[in-house]
């Protein structure tokens, strides 16, 4: 797959050059040409005049494109990527993190922010510059908080995401709450998948994406933040991620736990939490652009069904283990069950949400990247964050790149 970056402008808020400095008028967002998402939208376009659905392709087939398929398993499983590409998946996702700015939601994003900032400044002190990539930035509201309240000296920042909706609020954002005029900002809009298949074309030393140039020297620390490593398969995520890391560069990792002796009682208030006809519409938005699953998605309370589970209560040839990958994590995992076209059922699995124990977490981390990564166990550079009074918490780790593979 060959990919090549093409740069756009939109405006923002202050004057000066076309330099992607905070200070610039202009800030160009570099496009990943082999992110082919607009060629989907103009295939759905054409299905909804009523066109045929087995004969539109671009590359590959709308099914391929939409959803995961794997040998042994007749599931198909929506690629999360699609909540929020389009617009309304996009206004979707804005809506629901505002709705999360009270309680216990705030206090686990300023822990993230907080810990973030102690981050930046920690490795600052042996680096005279930092460059920091955001894989699935959205608005990456939590990065820039943490730059604008550490002392680090931030040279570059790279936030990278699907969305151009929510790259470009980001961009007005970061322009408003981030007061220092020195930092080169350089979004791009692409998949993860396509931008790590660019590294298998060209060695990173010779590669052309924007946070590998001139970057030699230079720290570069990757952030994966909030619930989101929980929302895939953890071993393909996390090795499409370190695939764009250069030897000693720095991960820094966020995701959900619970606790260990509370799983039943975790189980319960995730039921609560995430089976609720909003988070269900939510997570159904992009089949509303396919017509052959309008009529179901309309009718969530009738197709749509809530399972959890452990990974350890399944055999190998289950669902699950195609979602998860961790021993003794509870996966919640919604699912809509449809007639194909031969009449029989159909599962198709939405976005997943998977929470962790902490200390498993860090052993699964050992097991699997030993040699490729070095999990930081200091306090200052990986910490969960669990109230006493809590089922449910985060945490934060560093992840050190170690070799290529």
């Amino acid at each position: 797959m060959k990919g090549e970056l093409i740069n756009s402008e939109i405006l923002s808020t202050n004057r000066g050059l076309n330099n992607n400095s905070v200070e610039s008028d202009f800030i160009n967002i570099s496009y990943i040409t082999s992110s082919r998402e607009c060629e989907l939208i103009e295939s759905l376009s054409k299905l909804d005049k009523g066109g045929d659905f087995d004969n539109i392709n671009f590359s590959e087939k709308i099914l391929d494109k939409f959803f995961n398929s794997f040998e042994g398993s007749e599931t198909l499983f929506l690629k999360n990527k699609y909540l929020y590409l389009l617009t309304e998946g996009a206004i979707n996702y804005l809506e629901a993190y505002e709705s999360m700015q009270d309680g216990d939601n705030k206090k686990l994003r300023e822990f993230e922010i907080h810990f973030l900032s102690g981050i930046f400044e920690y490795y600052h002190k042996n680096y005279k510059s930092i460059d920091i990539v955001s894989i699935g930035s959205a608005s990456f509201v939590k990065e820039t908080k943490a730059m604008h309240n550490c002392k680090a000296h931030i040279k570059r920042f790279f936030p990278i995401d699907v969305s151009p909706i929510l790259l470009q609020l980001g961009v007005l954002n970061f322009k408003k709450t981030y007061n220092k005029e020195d930092i080169h900002l350089n979004p791009i809009l692409g998949d993860l998948w396509d931008i790590s298949d660019m590294i298998d074309e060209k060695p990173l030393e010779t590669n052309k994406l924007p946070f590998l140039q001139n970057a030699k020297n230079n720290l570069t620390i990757f952030t994966f933040l909030g619930s989101t490593f929980g929302n895939y398969h953890e071993f393909s995520i996390l090795t499409k991620i370190i695939r764009l890391m250069k030897v000693n560069d720095v991960l820094i990792m966020g995701f959900d736990t619970f606790k260990g002796s509370s799983m039943v009682d975790a189980k319960k208030e995730l039921e609560i939490k995430y089976s609720t006809i909003d988070n269900v519409r939510f997570l159904l938005e992009p089949l509303y652009h396919i017509p052959k699953y309008k009529g179901f998605v309309e009718k969530p309370q009738k197709y749509v069904k809530i399972k959890d589970s452990t990974i350890s209560e399944y055999s190998a040839t289950n669902d699950y283990n195609l979602l998860t990958s961790i021993n003794d994590s509870i996966c919640l995992a919604p699912f809509l069950v449809v007639p194909d076209d031969n009449g029989k059922v159909k599962k198709i699995t939405l976005a997943q949400t998977t929470k962790y124990k902490y200390e498993t977490f860090e052993t699964w981390i050992e097991n699997n990247f030993k040699e490729k990564l070095e999990l930081i166990k200091n306090t200052n550079l990986s910490k969960e964050n669990m109230p006493d009074d809590k089922i449910l918490g985060n945490a934060v780790v560093s992840l050190k790149k170690l070799s290529n593979f």
